[in-house]
C-alpha cells in the first residue's frame, strides 16, 4: 500500500512538473490562454504550491486582468508569506488599477522581505509619484539607483519627481546621469530640456529638444514596426503595446491609430477600434483604409445590436 501511494505520487509529481514546462512553453509562443490551461490543471495535481498560483498570476496579468492578477498573487502569498516576489508583483498589479495605497503597501512587504529588491524601490517611487509624494519618490529613487546604479530609467524618474519639485538643477543632474547611461534616451533629453528652460538656458534647451527630436523618431518607428511584425503573427495583444508605446511617444502618429485598431478589432474590441479609427480620420480625414475599415466596424455593432 505504501509503495502504491509513493508510486502514485511520484506520477503526479511528474504530470505537475511537466504541466510548469508546459505553460511556460506556451508562454514563450503568446498563448496565455492555453498556458492558463496548464496551470489549472498543475494546481488541481498540487494545491498547496505557491509557485503555481504566482506564474498563473503574471499570466493574468500580461492579459490585463490585473484584478485576477491580484488574487492569483494573494494565494501564492497565502502558501507562502515570505514570497517577495509575489508580494511585489501584487503591487504592481495594483498599480495599474491605480490603488496607488495599496501598490505601496505591497512593495513595503517586498522590501521587507528582501532589503535589496532595486525593483520594489523603483516601483514604489512611481507610487509615490502618483500620489504627489515627490520627497518619499526621491527617497526610493535614489535608494534604487544605489543598488542598480546602471539603471538609466531611474534616473530618468528622479529627474521629474525633481522637477515637480522645481529643483531643477538637481533635475538635470539626474537626466544627466540616465544620458550618460543612454546616450539614445529620448525622453532624458526632453526633460534636461524642460529644466533648462525653467533655468532660463534656451539656447542649450533648445540642442536638448532638438537631439530628442532626433531620438524620438527612431524610438516610435521602432515601435510601430515591433508592433505591425506582432500584428502579422497574430500575436494582437503584444501589437497593441507596442502601439501604446509608439503613441506615448508621437499622439498624432496616425498609422499607429489605424493598425492599433485593426488589432482591437481582431481581439473583438469593436468600440475600442472604432475610437481608434475616428481619431486616425480626425488627424487625416482623406486616409480612406481607416473610413472603409470604421465603416465596417460599425456594421459589426449595429448587426450584433440588431441580434439583441
Amino acid at each position: 500500500m505504501v509503495e502504491e501511494n509513493n508510486r502514485l505520487k511520484s506520477g503526479n509529481d511528474y504530470e505537475y512538473k511537466r504541466l510548469l514546462s508546459q505553460a511556460e512553453d506556451k508562454i514563450a509562443r503568446n498563448d496565455y490562454q492555453r498556458a492558463i490551461e496548464c496551470y489549472n490543471k498543475a494546481i488541481e495535481l498540487n494545491p498547496k504550491d505557491a509557485l503555481a498560483y504566482y506564474s498563473r498570476g503574471k499570466v493574468k496579468y500580461k492579459l490585463k486582468d490585473y484584478s485576477g492578477a491580484i488574487e492569483e498573487f494573494n494565494r501564492a502569498i497565502e502558501l507562502n508569506p515570505d514570497f517577495a516576489d509575489a508580494h511585489y508583483r501584487c503591487g504592481r498589479a495594483k498599480n495599474k488599477l491605480k490603488n496607488y495605497n495599496g501598490a505601496i503597501e505591497e512593495f513595503n512587504n517586498a522590501i521587507e522581505l528582501n532589503p535589496d529588491f532595486a525593483l520594489a524601490y523603483f516601483r514604489r517611487s512611481n507610487a509615490k509619484n502618483k500620489l504627489k509624494d515627490y520627497n518619499g519618490a526621491i527617497e526610493d529613487y535614489n535608494k534604487a539607483n544605489e543598488l542598480n546604479p546602471k539603471d538609466a530609467l531611474e534616473h530618468y524618474k528622479c529627474g521629474k519627481a525633481k522637477h515637480r519639485l522645481k529643483n531643477y538643477n538637481g533635475a538635470i543632474d539626474e537626466f544627466n546621469k540616465a544620458i550618460k547611461l543612454n546616450p539614445k534616451f529620448a525622453l532624458a533629453y526632453f526633460g534636461r530640456s524642460s529644466a533648462k528652460t525653467k533655468l532660463k538656458d534656451y539656447n542649450e534647451a533648445i540642442k536638448d529638444n532638438y537631439k530628442a527630436n532626433e531620438l524620438n523618431h527612431n524610438v516610435v518607428n521602432a515601435y510601430y514596426n515591433r508592433g505591425v511584425t506582432k500584428e502579422n503573427l497574430k500575436d494582437y495583444n503584444g501589437a497593441i503595446e507596442d502601439f501604446n508605446k509608439a503613441l506615448e511617444l508621437n499622439p498624432d502618429f496616425t498609422l499607429a491609430y489605424f493598425s492599433r485598431a485593426n488589432a482591437k478589432l481582431e481581439l473583438k474590441d469593436v468600440n475600442g477600434a472604432i475610437e481608434d479609427y475616428n481619431k486616425a480620420i480626425e488627424l487625416e480625414p482623406d486616409f480612406i483604409p481607416a473610413v472603409n475599415n470604421r465603416k465596417k466596424a460599425k456594421q459589426v455593432t449595429y448587426k450584433s445590436s440588431r441580434r439583441v
